[in-house]
């Protein structure tokens, strides 16, 4: 063995050390932090309980913060400790008495806490829960979660301090979304509207708590309201205008979702099943009505396009440089898959997909009218583009870096022979594919995707112009 060798074992087995020593220190610290945090809790909640056990808290009022108390209540302490599966953060409660107890507030049921703990109906409490409060990052609870703090998280979120909470029981996930609109944020916490979806990760099937029964119940697939919700529309069955109805099915909820073999009640709740495209459909559900990150839920370069209506229009552009000398009409859909897969294998330039909905028809307009979606290669670097009569954006590669750039103190680069930001160019594929995958599903309406902060960058460019860049009008 020579010494070349041997340097190499050795400096594999220094960074080796260093990465445990630094895992170990890391860990230290966050069980430090834990064991603050729990000592907290158990103090604020012994000291709660007393108060509570004094005197008979009074009805709570509509839109109250105090209605965010006890959602998950607890008649005696006995099935918490009998349980085989209770918390160890909560199993050394042993001085807590039926007695101490606060009352549970009017007009909220009450969710059994053995329910959580017994081995049936459901065998634990979730293994992770994931906040979102408006305007800040979302924050992630795991094996150190409580049934007090449950109690709380849930109860923000009724009176609307919460825009998503997320419950996860491995495969199977309760998720909670507050939706504001744009005008709404200024007003009170409970204002905007909610939904409550199930998705089962398993059998890549998801689930709403229906609203409105009554319409469900009888509503043809041709007479269905949509209504702005997250990224995209819902059915106005699936949409609730308060937290009444989650609230008085709070007990029968988290029973089913947490149960491994929970099945959800028909007509209680809307099935999204898909048939065909299954995988792109349920990815696109989650990301456009769930409230997922592309993170959390990453997308497959090499799966299928999932396109529901499809472009009027189509022009490419070989690598060969060979491109058409108009645009065309696809044939189908698969046409348009192909053209798609084609340039996420490199072998297209430029793609360009465009649509000619009624309502935006301009008579007077000589280029090609309606929304487009350009898609432009330069020696394995990529931009994308979204095009109409109101927007011109990029999708930004760096969201940090564009929201830092100032005036323009941004750094460039060359793309297809022109000064760019270099915050427009994209190295890799997954960002664009994501977007592409949740313009397609909506373009019709693709606003509220467009105005995500920090994910676009606009400019103030003539349409004609631009559309006259990429390719010939079209005579008609």
């Amino acid at each position: 063995m020579n010494m070349q060798t041997i340097s190499k074992i050795l400096a594999q087995l220094l960074k080796k050390a260093q990465s445990n020593l630094h895992r170990y220190f890391v860990k230290k610290i966050n069980r430090k932090n834990t064991a603050k945090k729990i000592a907290r809790i158990r103090k604020n909640y012994k000291k709660n309980s007393k108060r509570n056990a004094s005197k008979q808290i009074p009805p709570i009022r509509k839109n109250s913060p105090k209605n965010a108390s006890n959602i998950l209540h607890t008649s005696t302490t006995d099935s918490i400790r009998s349980s085989t599966l209770q918390s160890p953060l909560t199993a050394n409660r042993a001085d807590t008495t039926a007695s101490q107890n606060p009352a549970e507030p009017a007009g909220i049921p009450a969710l059994n806490v053995s329910l959580l703990t017994a081995p049936s109906p459901i065998t634990q409490i979730p293994t992770k829960v994931l906040v979102r409060q408006p305007g800040q990052p979302e924050t992630t609870i795991g094996w150190w979660l409580t049934v007090e703090m449950l109690n709380e998280l849930i109860g923000q979120f009724l009176n609307g301090y919460i825009s998503r909470l997320a419950l996860s029981w491995d495969s199977r996930e309760l998720v909670l979304l507050h939706n504001k609109g744009e005008h709404d944020i200024l007003l009170k916490p409970d204002s905007g509207t909610y939904a409550c979806l199930f998705f089962d990760n398993k059998n890549t099937n998801w689930y709403a708590l229906v609203s409105l029964p009554e319409v469900y119940a009888v509503v043809e697939s041709q007479d269905v309201v949509f209504v702005p919700f997250g990224l995209g529309t819902l059915p106005n069955y699936m949409v609730h205008d308060n937290t009444k109805r989650i609230k008085e099915q709070l007990n029968e909820i988290v029973t089913m979702v947490a149960n491994p073999h929970g099945s959800p009640a028909f007509m209680t709740w809307a099935p999204q099943c898909y048939r065909f495209e299954t995988y792109p459909r349920y990815h696109i559900a989650k990301r456009l009505y769930g409230g997922y990150s592309a993170e959390q839920e990453p997308c497959r370069l090499n799966a299928k396009f999932y396109i529901p209506t499809a472009p009027n229009r189509l022009a490419y552009a070989n690598c060969a440089q060979t491109q058409s000398n108009y645009a065309y009409k696809p044939r189908n859909k698969s046409e348009v898959q192909e053209a798609l897969v084609a340039y996420i294998m490199g072998k297209l330039s430029l793609l360009i997909l465009s649509w000619h909905f009624p309502e935006n028809n301009d008579p007077d307009n000589g280029v090609m009218p309606g929304q487009h979606i350009i898609l432009v290669q330069d020696q394995g670097c990529h931009q994308m583009l979204y095009l109409d009569k109101q927007y011109l954006c990029y999708l930004v590669s760096d969201v940090s870096e564009y929201i830092n750039a100032e005036g323009n103190h941004y750094r460039k680069t060359v793309f297809n022979g022109q000064t760019v930001p270099a915050y427009t160019v994209h190295e890799n594929l997954y960002r664009i594919r994501d977007y592409t995958d949740l313009l397609l599903a909506q373009i019709e309406k693709p606003n509220a995707i467009l105005n995500l902060f920090g994910e676009f960058s606009y400019h103030e460019e003539d349409y004609d112009a631009v559309i006259e860049e990429f390719f010939e009008k079209e005579k008609t």
